[in-house]
């Protein structure tokens, strides 16, 4: 069974069982076609016969007829006949030819009744047949007249014999083939004096020739037969009567000679069908049967056993050729799974630093400050990778004011470094590493900027750059000295207002040792929300690859602008975004670090100009 399965499903044996099917059909249309051509011979061949055999009975009928009419007006020459001493002999010749009435007509009154017919009569002193007519009850009817002659041979009267067509009913019936068969008879004036088909008595018979209405140019009409659309027809005239006989038999009609040839056609093509089938089967088992071996191996080497020898194959085949390439795939899976474990081992190393490293670079932010009383601030950052190139960093130093007071300032910074990944993730530590260290040694927010930029322009041979915005906040005055490096704006939300940041723009650190950082001022009031981000947020893409951008931020910041927190109005904010993403891929890290102002501040009057 598992042998006849993989032969069933071998490429071979459907390409051969497709050539097989495709013949099969064109050899069933061959046939189809043969038996239609031998059917409508058939039927044709059929309709003549049945034609000559109806006419042949007719003809024999009209001649009885007109003989037994004949003889009688022989025998009356001994004896001149009239219209009163003439019922009995008209009684006898009814009775003889089975005809309706039979009486004599004079010169006379023939003239009158039977026109041209009896004056040809009077004339020629031939027998004649009238075109056929219907009676008062609608019977069709024939008149047969001979001419009564003396003993000198002249013509003193007619001898008449309707004779009713009934008597055709009989022939027909005892000539038709199948039940099927349709029989017509019609007179010279055209109108059918019989009909298989009785709705055509009603007709006249159509003259058109079949070949002008579209005959199926099969046969050739010399044969004595046409073909049509519907069928076959074969026509016969009689000569005395002037009645033209039509036989059709339609399409789907058989007789036993047709079904006899059809029967034996269709067993012929079943039994070379089944022929056809075992030789292919006997043949593709033969030839495909080494295929069954390398099948068998190359199983046993999918279970993992590589060093299985394949079975050497003696036939110069393809299939041959198929067995020595699966030894040279044999030989080359064998060295790339070996390449393929020490890469994999490689790659779970690199990913379990990569994942350290992740888990060091968020130890690495600022930890939740405790519920203070004057601010509330919070940050995330969502690499887009598993390590990411932003930074933010906030922390709280006392530092001594002029007047000798400590006074609490608040430094922090949010920066996006160039680039992704690893790369990116190392000059985010160093940045951070140098804003905390330097921002415990020095207040002044310029210093720095500038101080970072210094450390990380040095040996930069990778020409990586950072973009900040740092800022301090003396938490004693609310007053806010802040200084942006080529980073985006950050949004104030005041009075429930949201609105760009003013700020003046400077270089990103790691390009310009030399660049020197200005200075702004802002002074904070209650309830006054800042709101820093990077790109990530603002070129936040969806999946017909629409940025998010600067308006659509700042309506989510305003929006989410009465979060009972700092934490609460980020999440808003991020669920925005992501809403407007749409289940896109995040293309580049997102990092929020926002800030407000939770009391009351008075103006102060050394703020920083820019």
């Amino acid at each position: 069974m598992f042998r006849f399965k993989r032969l069933i499903s071998s490429l071979s044996f459907r390409i051969n069982i497709t050539l097989f099917i495709v013949l099969g059909l064109l050899t069933w249309s061959l046939v189809k076609g043969v038996t239609f051509v031998i059917k409508r011979v058939n039927n044709g061949y059929n309709c003549v016969m049945t034609s000559k055999r109806v006419s042949q009975s007719i003809e024999s009928q009209v001649e009885k007829m007109e003989n037994a009419i004949k003889a009688g007006a022989f025998a009356t020459q001994s004896k001149k006949l009239t219209v009163a001493n003439s019922h009995a002999f008209c009684d006898s010749i009814r009775s003889l030819v089975n005809a309706d009435t039979v009486y004599i007509m004079n010169e006379k009154v023939g003239n009158v009744m039977l026109g041209k017919k009896a004056q040809e009569l009077w004339t020629t002193n031939n027998t004649v047949w009238t075109d056929s007519y219907f009676d008062e009850r609608n019977n069709p009817l024939i008149t047969l007249m001979t001419p009564l002659a003396n003993k000198r041979g002249e013509t003193y009267a007619i001898l008449c014999a309707d004779i009713s067509l009934k008597w055709l009913e009989n022939i027909v019936n005892n000539e038709k083939i199948t039940d099927r068969t349709s029989i017509s008879i019609a007179s010279k004036n055209g109108s059918y004096i019989y009909a298989s088909d009785s709705t055509k008595t009603t007709h006249k018979v159509d003259s058109t020739n079949y070949r002008e209405m579209g005959q199926l140019n099969l046969i050739n009409a010399n044969l004595g037969f046409d073909i049509t659309d519907t069928g076959s027809i074969s026509k016969t005239k009689l000569a005395k009567v002037g009645w033209t006989i039509e036989v059709e038999m339609p399409v789907d009609a058989y007789d036993l000679v047709t079904i006899s040839v059809m029967v034996m056609i269709y067993c012929m093509m079943t039994v070379l069908f089944i022929l056809m089938a075992l030789c292919i089967i006997i043949t593709l088992k033969w030839y495909l049967n080494p295929l069954r071996t390398i099948a068998d191996a190359t199983e046993e080497i999918s279970r993992g056993n590589f060093d299985f020898s394949l079975p050497k194959i003696k036939q110069r085949t393809d299939i041959k050729q198929l067995r020595d390439s699966f030894v040279q795939m044999q030989s080359a899976l064998k060295q790339y799974i070996q390449d393929l474990k020490y890469t994999t081992e490689q790659k779970v190393s690199m990913e379990r630093d990569i994942s350290i490293a992740a888990q060091i670079q968020q130890g690495m932010l600022a930890a939740d400050i405790e519920a203070r009383e004057d601010i509330d601030i919070h940050g995330i950052l969502r690499p887009a990778k598993t390590v990411g190139g932003d930074i933010y960093d906030y922390f709280i130093r006392k530092v001594k004011n002029e007047d000798g007071v400590w006074e609490e300032n608040l430094f922090f910074c949010i920066g996006d470094v160039s680039g992704k990944g690893v790369p990116a993730a190392l000059l985010m530590t160093v940045t951070g590493h140098l804003f905390r260290n330097i921002s415990r040694r020095i207040t002044n927010v310029s210093k720095i900027c500038s101080s970072i930029n210094i450390d990380l322009a040095e040996g930069n041979n990778e020409n990586m750059f950072c973009t900040a915005f740092v800022g301090v906040l003396n938490l004693s005055t609310g007053i806010l000295n802040y200084c942006n490096a080529g980073h985006n704006a950050p949004i104030l939300v005041r009075n429930g207002k949201a609105s760009m940041l003013e700020s003046s723009i400077n270089l990103p650190f790691g390009i310009e040792p030399s660049m020197e950082y200005s200075i702004q001022s802002l002074q904070l009031q209650k309830n006054d929300i800042l709101f820093l981000y990077t790109d990530g947020v603002t070129e936040a893409e969806n999946t017909e690859k629409k940025l998010f951008g600067n308006e659509a931020t700042l309506k989510a910041v305003e929006s989410a602008g009465n979060s009972s927190n700092m934490k609460t109005l980020i999440a808003n904010v991020t669920a925005s975004v992501y809403d407007f993403a749409n289940g896109a891929e995040q293309s580049d890290d997102m990092t929020i670090l926002s800030i407000r102002i939770k009391r009351d501040y008075e103006n102060s009057e050394g703020l920083v100009k820019a």
